[in-house]
């Protein structure tokens, strides 16, 4: 392959499918160690891990596990206190 070969609009789908399904793969074992917490809270876990996970990879991954109804939330406080929280589906 040469160093400036072009990437098929096929392969980027491939490439960011796996990225959402491997970061898919961390939140839930994140959840599933950790229990319930906040976007924030899992942006900051995996953030601090050895492979950085991209802000829009993690809320695709939150929204791919939420379709498969493998998390649920949890609405607390409102106005400026308002979060949400996720946890695995029991």
């Amino acid at each position: 392959m040469g160093r400036n070969r072009k990437i098929s609009g096929t392969e980027r789908r491939f490439s960011v499918n796996n990225e959402i399904m491997t970061c898919a793969g961390r939140v839930w074992h994140h959840l599933n160690e950790n229990g319930e917490c906040t976007f924030k809270g899992l942006e900051n876990a995996l953030m601090a891990e050895e492979t950085p996970m991209r802000r829009v990879i993690l809320a695709m991954a939150v929204g791919w596990l939420s379709r498969e109804d493998k998390l649920s939330f949890r609405e607390e406080g409102y106005g400026r206190r308002y979060r949400l929280l996720i946890r695995l589906r029991q």
